[in-house]
């Protein structure tokens, strides 16, 4: 292979890694009271509605207006359900210590990484995008717990829907932009990089040189 083949391999990974330590970064500005209630509110709508936008243009499936009218009642029940399970989730670490919930929460994200689907073609026959999914949605929950905030049960609901936006619905939208344009493909990471490089300036200089 040549350097370029393998350079545009790993920006799959790059892309993907970028939206982890996002979604941590996040974290810790909503930790911080950096960011409030309704900043999360607009970054999810944003997030939401820049991926359907995509979705609908590179999707080549019959019927997207359908489908898409489908999904969203789903997304309708899914944050119903946030919203009555969201005071138990506010509570369902509280006898663990915050080292323990940062070392599960950094392990499974290990894990999430490790079994992603980074290909962007076909589906791999050896790992299954379930356990990553699942992994990624554990460390949400986690995190999610932790937050101790006014509008602490929205923050909540919104922040699991940001994990379900970058892990679950990102990935789709990602792959259907490189499958598309690769020039595009490159567009989005460096989107992605600057994102992130940005905010962790903002939040420390020692994390943005591990990044």
């Amino acid at each position: 292979l040549s350097y370029l083949t393998v350079f545009s391999y790993a920006s799959m990974v790059l892309q993907h890694y970028s939206s982890v330590v996002f979604f941590f970064v996040v974290y810790k500005y909503l930790v911080q009271r950096r960011t409030s209630f309704w900043s999360l509110l607009q970054l999810d709508f944003l997030l939401l509605a820049v991926g359907l936008l995509a979705y609908y243009v590179f999707s080549e499936m019959p019927n997207k207006g359908a489908y898409l009218w489908e999904k969203s009642k789903v997304g309708v029940m899914m944050l119903i359900c946030l919203r009555l399970t969201a005071p138990v989730i506010q509570t369902l670490t509280l006898s663990f210590s915050e080292d323990t919930i940062y070392a599960l929460a950094i392990t499974f994200s290990v894990v999430h990484l490790a079994f992603h689907e980074y290909s962007a073609s076909v589906q791999s026959p050896h790992f299954s995008a379930a356990i990553s999914f699942n992994a990624a949605i554990f460390t949400a929950v986690l995190l999610a717990s932790r937050l101790q905030h006014r509008h602490s049960v929205g923050i909540v609901m919104l922040f699991i829907v940001l994990a379900v936006l970058a892990f679950s619905l990102f990935p789709i939208v990602a792959r259907l932009v490189t499958l598309r344009s690769a020039a595009l493909h490159w567009l989005l990471v460096l989107a992605q990089w600057l994102a992130t490089t940005a905010l962790l300036r903002h939040l420390a200089f020692t994390l943005l040189i591990g990044y």
